[in-house]
């Protein structure tokens, strides 16, 4: 089942920073979006989805290997459109009752040489997280795509996308079993956001 949000909400948050003009210090900036898992078994597939529960990050846009971040997710909030499921989900795989949040902290990949970012152009970065789920932690590299926009009045916002892969069983987590259907240990996950100047 899932359990990926906090990969995405990293990249929600190196996409808000993005979007800051070259200048100077960074800006706070403000994310709405949501985690999305794709799970299976040997039947079937399903989604669930959750949103990004909180994010905080520094960045300068002069310079894309200078960005860190912390977000975290609810468990309890994945839907998949089926309440056995869900139920399942927040009891015997996520644990919600011990484990309430999933955290994510992630930086610039630090090999990478600083870049500027242009509107409309679509720009992977590499980051090296670490995400806290199930009380394991595992390191892993994700590659988010940020987008800056701009309309006609100058606003500006950052659209950012990453999608991954994780192992239930690495994070200590109970693969669900319906009679003799078991889901795959490896999740997919896809995050999306868009961020705006607060």
């Amino acid at each position: 089942m899932a359990l990926q949000h906090p990969t995405l909400a990293l990249a929600a948050l190196l996409l808000l920073f993005l979007a800051t003009s070259a200048g100077g210090a960074p800006l706070a900036w403000g994310a709405n979006g949501e985690v999305r898992y794709l799970a299976r078994d040997q039947a079937a597939s399903w989604e669930g989805v959750a949103p990004v529960a909180s994010l905080s990050a520094w960045f300068d846009p002069n310079d894309s290997s200078s960005l860190t971040l912390s977000a975290s997710v609810d468990p309890a909030e994945f839907r998949s459109g089926n309440g056995l499921r869900d139920a399942q989900a927040r009891r015997s795989v996520f644990n919600v009752g011990t484990f309430p949040t999933i955290e994510l902290r992630a930086s610039s990949d630090p090999t990478l040489a600083p870049r500027a970012f242009e509107l409309d152009t679509p720009t992977t970065l590499r980051l090296e997280a670490e995400l806290d789920l199930h009380g394991v932690t595992q390191s892993l590299p994700i590659d988010a795509t940020l987008t800056l926009r701009e309309d006609g009045d100058g606003r500006r916002w950052i659209e950012a996308s990453a999608r991954f892969e994780i192992s239930l069983e690495a994070h200590g987590m109970q693969r669900p079993r319906l009679l003799s259907l078991v889901t795959e240990d490896r999740v997919e996950v896809r995050v999306e956001l868009r961020a705006e100047p607060n």
